[in-house]
């Protein structure tokens, strides 16, 4: 089942990016309730945060979390996880990574990725 759903998010997340992308760092936050999902794209060596994708790429992120929505909530379910970040090379190569201690602030919780993402991709 997990390689399922592994299998599931790429093919969603695919659907989403450019022709000429290197590298995907996805953040997603699920509960029963909602689901939030965020990502940064390498293309020619450099890293665009995904809602600036539509300005530069034929790309479309309308619905974006709820597309994701019916594919983690039954991973979240089973293995009881806050956050996921999910790592892509257009090699197929991933990483999943899990966070399982849920935030008292949320929205601080994402910037705090976001900003240590940044970090340490602009080393």
């Amino acid at each position: 089942m997990e390689n399922e759903i592994y299998q599931k998010v790429v093919e969603e997340l695919v659907k989403h990016l450019p022709a000429g992308w290197e590298k995907v760092d996805m953040y997603a936050e699920v509960t029963e309730e909602h689901c939030s999902v965020s990502f940064f794209t390498m293309i020619d060596g450099e890293y665009i945060y995904y809602h600036d994708l539509p300005k530069k790429y034929d790309v479309d992120i309308k619905y974006l979390s709820m597309k994701f929505f019916p594919i983690l909530l039954p991973d979240q379910q089973e293995k009881k996880w806050f956050s996921m970040s999910f790592y892509l090379k257009n090699t197929g190569e991933f990483n999943v990574e899990y966070d399982y201690d849920e935030a008292e602030d949320i929205v601080k919780y994402r910037y705090d990725w976001i900003n240590r993402h940044r970090k340490a991709n602009t080393k």
